[in-house]
This record gives C-alpha cells, sequence and structure tokens, in this order.
C-alpha cells in the first residue's frame, strides 16, 4: 500500500531533509508542504493525507492548536507525527494522541521507527491488505490469515478458508512492516495471527494454532521466546 504524507513545518531547510529522507521508503508519497496554520487546515483538507508531520511552532501559530481544529474541520483524522526541539511539548501530544514525538534535529534511524509505528497503526484499523506482484492486485482478509511462512525472498500465506497456500513474492520482512499487531513474529521463519492461538508451550518452544479441527504446531525462535510470552501472556489470566 501507498500512503500519503504532508509536511507542516515553517523551516525550509527541515522541509527538504524530510523529503531527501522520505525517497527511501517507497511506500510513502509526498502530497505537499506549508508553514502556517491556515495553510495546513486548508491542505490536509485537500489532500486527505494519511500521514502528518507536524511542527510545533508554525508561523502564525502552534501545531498544537493545528491538532485542535483538524478535529472540528474534517471527518477522517490523520495519523500525526510531531517535530520539535522542546521536550515541554511532549505531555501534550500524548494528551492528542499524536503517534510518535520526533526530535529535532531528526535522526534517521528514529524516523524509520516512527513510519514503522505509523505503519502498524494505520493497518490496525483495515481489515485487509493489498499486496501488488507480478500477478496484480491482490486482497487479503487479516481474519483469514493463519499464518505466514518465509520461503526464501518470498512467502507462503496460509488461510483459514482454503486449502491451497498463497506464494507471494514478498519477503516475509515486507509483509511484516504492513500487519496489524494482531500478527505476531514468532521466529524468523514464520509470523501466526493470534486469534488462531490455541496453546503455548516456552520449554517446547512450540505454537499450537486452531484451523477447524485442524491442529499446526510451529516452533518459536530462540531470539524470539522472550517477546512472545510477553505478547501473549499480556492481559491474560
Amino acid at each position: 500500500m501507498t500512503y500519503d504524507y504532508v509536511i507542516i513545518e515553517n523551516n525550509p531547510g527541515q522541509i527538504d531533509f524530510l523529503q531527501v529522507a522520505m525517497a527511501d521508503f517507497k511506500s510513502f508519497t509526498f502530497a505537499g508542504s506549508c508553514g502556517s496554520l491556515v495553510d495546513a487546515i486548508g491542505l490536509i483538507s485537500k489532500k486527505h493525507p494519511h500521514l502528518v508531520f507536524l511542527d510545533v511552532e508554525l508561523n502564525d501559530g502552534s501545531g498544537i492548536e493545528l491538532l485542535k481544529q483538524l478535529r472540528t474541520h474534517i471527518g477522517r483524522f490523520p495519523l500525526v507525527i510531531m517535530m520539535t526541539d522542546y521536550i515541554k511539548y511532549g505531555k501534550y501530544a500524548v494528551n492528542y494522541d499524536v503517534l510518535y514525538f520526533l526530535d529535532k534535529p531528526t535522526k534517521l534511524s528514529e524516523l524509520s521507527l516512527a513510519l514503522l509505528k505509523f505503519e502498524k497503526r494505520f493497518n490496525d484499523t483495515l481489515k485487509h491488505f493489498t499486496i501488488k506482484d507480478h500477478l496484480g492486485y491482490s486482497f487479503y482478509d487479516f481474519k483469514e490469515i493463519v499464518y505466514i511462512e518465509s520461503k526464501s525472498s518470498s512467502s507462503i500465506i496460509y488461510l483459514a478458508n482454503q486449502d491451497t497456500p498463497v506464494l507471494l513474492s514478498k519477503s516475509i520482512g515486507e509483509l511484516e512492516r504492513v500487519l496489524p499487531s494482531l500478527f505476531l513474529r514468532i521466529h524468523k521463519q514464520y509470523i501466526v495471527n493470534t486469534d488462531f492461538i490455541k496453546r503455548f508451550n516456552t520449554h517446547s518452544k512450540k505454537v499450537e494454532l486452531n484451523i477447524s479441527t485442524k491442529v499446526v504446531t510451529l516452533n518459536i525462535g530462540t531470539s524470539h521466546l522472550a517477546f512472545v510470552k510477553q505478547q501473549l501472556l499480556t492481559a491474560k489470566v
């Protein structure tokens, strides 16, 4: 999937930096930029971006004020990554459900983490995802995907509603980036849909997936074991 983004920033140098940095992330398309509160409302209302990079201090107001006004001007509220070198704005970012708080000057490693978090949050709102390969566009309902297996630079998707798995010319790492939090990487070779997990055992390092009357057992990677345990035991009794 391709995501449109806009930059609301009054420093032309920061806009140029972000555009150059974002060129390495092929799933993101630049949709415009501006440096004022008034222009920002118009830009976002017109372009309807998936993601907004927002500076806290604009030419004619604050990014916080923009967040307040956007909630009354637009129906679909975009995800926001806030940019500032003033740590005091951190609590406002939390209060207005800002996705990520990006320090200035921006580090590429932090930008990468912010975009990964964006993709996870965005796909949590979807019911399916779209994959484009040499055959065209394929649509997969998240609730029907039982697990995904790595196959060299490709991936095999096992579905609950069909016996024949689907081979995709996408690596498991590429798929992991776009799958919502419903899915869990348990091994370098496997991603599983947690809704299908029947049982997991930390001693044998196994996960059992229940597909109707069929049970599939997969290995948990040693390096993934602690994380898998933490994720699966969260809020469990």
